[in-house]
């Protein structure tokens, strides 16, 4: 028999990768009792997982000026990204990279002469990540501090009392047990829907947020022929060199991490497919990407190796990014009282970057620091309030809403459903 269990936090965040962990820290380091709850393994998750290439720093002593980078990616983005958040995600990398090197974040040292930023995107400056990413150490950082974090559990809705949000249900992946999780404060922190399901908007849309930018994509070339895969990818990144598909070479920046405007209008006047053109690749070039492999992904071999020259062909990615919860101030509250977003729950990335990705890390960076301030926000408005209880009648329905397609006699069972999907889409032969 399905169990119910409550749980009473000071703060909830819900979601587990760069942007949950810093937002429950950041709780925790106030001395408030805090939960995190995830679908997945918490630092093993998402996006935060799987983000290797890179992580935006500024640092003055680097030599780089503030206004400069400022002015290159409002540009770069078509003026659509929020200066005022680009200055202080870019202003606030250096204290989060600092703590991130404390916990034991798998950063690696790529620049010329030992720097530890790279130059391939200057005036940004990235430093380059290696196998293990950020999401363990994090983890490991929130669990030290006495972080109450859940794993396997799928948060189906926000609670709210007076159009207060007090808090969220959810069920167990594991068990199907119903979990009621009451807060003072909560934070939306899934991720948006290019390595996870967008869940956090959903969230905020359901209970009565006001939601934006959900009318920006992202557009990059993947490597979809075999054998590419995300060692392709990494190699990639340090060696962007493409042609049309008649072999003509495109003038593209070797700095951008992306199939840009001038790609797109390629292939609409179909002269597409793009080819990543390692025909064209200097001994140097070879070894920066199999240096850039080796620290990515050094057991994960799909057989490519990038001396062995030729032309992969690019399976373009679109509508990869998506928008969030409206910020209403830079604590990162949201429009509704008791409800904070970060990360890419909360469109962080296109607020610091607008409409064109410019680098590596233009989504962890974002996700740091918007989490570090979540987290000082909800942990603030915590402390001025008492929390408040859910009607029982409420509780009851949303209950019954989500365990309605496992109980119904008829229809087609999900898990079924889930089984017959996979079946169809895994086998290594249909994803590469």
């Amino acid at each position: 028999m399905l169990r119910e269990k409550i749980i009473e936090s000071d703060v909830l965040v819900v979601g587990g990768g760069v942007a949950g962990c810093f937002a429950a820290v950041r709780a925790r380091e106030r001395g408030l009792n805090v939960t995190l709850v995830d679908m997945g393994y918490t630092g093993y998750t998402g996006a935060t997982r799987w983000s290797l290439s890179g992580f935006i720093v500024y640092n003055p002593d680097w030599g780089i000026d503030l206004q400069q980078c400022i002015d290159f990616i409002s540009k770069m983005g078509e003026y659509m990204n929020d200066r005022e958040w680009t200055e202080i995600i870019l202003k606030e990398s250096w204290q989060i990279f600092q703590e991130l090197m404390s916990w034991g974040a798998d950063f690696r040292f790529e620049g010329p002469d030992g720097r530890p930023y790279v130059e391939d995107f200057l005036p940004v400056t990235v430093v380059r990540i290696g196998e293990m990413g950020l999401g363990p150490a994090c983890r490991k950082r929130a669990e030290g501090l006495g972080v109450k974090i859940l794993d396997r559990i799928m948060v189906t809705d926000l609670l709210k009392s007076d159009n207060e949000v007090v808090g969220a249900v959810g069920f167990s992946l594991y068990t199907g047990d119903f979990y009621i999780f009451k807060a003072k404060a909560t934070v939306l922190a899934t991720g948006g829907f290019g390595y996870g399901t967008g869940s956090g908007a959903v969230l905020a849309y359901k209970a009565g947020a006001e939601i934006t930018c959900n009318g920006f994509n992202h557009t990059w070339p993947g490597a979809g022929s075999y054998p590419g895969g995300w060692p392709a990818i990494s190699a990639r990144s340090v060696f962007m060199r493409f042609v049309d598909g008649e072999g003509r070479k495109i003038d593209h920046p070797p700095n951008e991490e992306l199939v840009d405007l001038k790609m797109v209008f390629l292939i609409h006047a179909g002269k597409g497919p793009i080819y990543w053109d390692l025909n064209s690749a200097t001994p140097e070039d070879i070894e920066r990407m199999r240096r850039r492999i080796k620290n990515t992904y050094p057991k994960f071999d799909t057989g490519f190796d990038p001396a062995q020259g030729g032309r992969i062909l690019m399976d373009g990615h679109a509508v990869y990014d998506s928008g969030g919860a409206w910020l209403i101030n830079k604590k990162c509250a949201t429009s509704l009282p008791g409800l904070f977003a970060a990360g890419l729950s909360a469109y962080a990335n296109i607020l610091f970057r607008g409409a064109y990705h410019h680098a590596p890390g233009e989504g962890l960076t974002p996700s740091a620091v918007t989490g570090s301030r979540a987290g000082l926000g909800a942990a603030e408005y915590a402390l001025q309030t008492e929390g408040a209880d859910v009607d029982a009648s409420v509780l009851r329905e949303i209950k019954e809403d989500a365990y309605r397609p496992v109980n119904r006699k008829s229809g087609f069972d999900p898990r079924w459903t889930a089984q017959v999907v996979q079946s169809i889409m895994t086998p290594y032969f249909i994803s590469l």
